[in-house]
């Protein structure tokens, strides 16, 4: 029974506005980019879910990610680095694609072969382009923004 109010004590003395504030030792190498990374988390578990498990709905740990999925939206700007390291990958001119990839803020650590770029410096943010005249196939790629 002391359980009982115990727990029924906690739960009445927490903030009822649904607010979460989470501390995060990473700085963002792009404004808003561990945000992102959280929703990119919360968006694939609530896919998995809404794919894999029966009785989702009735889940409190699918409503609570639901509710964090449609009460935060990604400001957009790791979506827009994307695309414009898209359109240089595009563009097939070799100087004016590592130009555009600097001015992205991508390093260029070519080693040979195939062409490599780091995003802010950061080797778990690597792009391998093909080095061939097809300057946009994109070999692999760890890039910001995953949606």
């Amino acid at each position: 029974m002391a359980d009982a109010s115990r727990w029924k004590a906690l739960c009445e003395s927490k903030p009822k506005d649904g607010r979460i504030g989470l501390a995060c030792v990473e700085k963002d190498l792009y404004v808003g980019e561990c945000c992102d990374a959280l929703l990119f988390l919360i968006n694939s578990k609530v896919r998995e879910l809404e794919k894999g498990e029966p009785a989702y709905e009735k889940m409190r740990y699918y409503t609570i990610l639901k509710s964090l999925q449609q009460g935060n939206e990604k400001d957009g700007t790791g979506e827009k680095l994307r695309k414009d390291i898209e359109e240089a990958a595009l563009d097939g001119a070799m100087q004016s694609f590592r130009s555009r990839m600097e001015k992205l803020g991508c390093e260029d650590v070519t080693t040979g072969g195939h062409l490599r770029f780091n995003f802010c410096s950061d080797p778990r943010y690597t792009m391998v382009f093909s080095s061939t005249p097809s300057v946009g196939q994109v070999v692999r790629t760890r890039h910001p923004a995953r949606s």
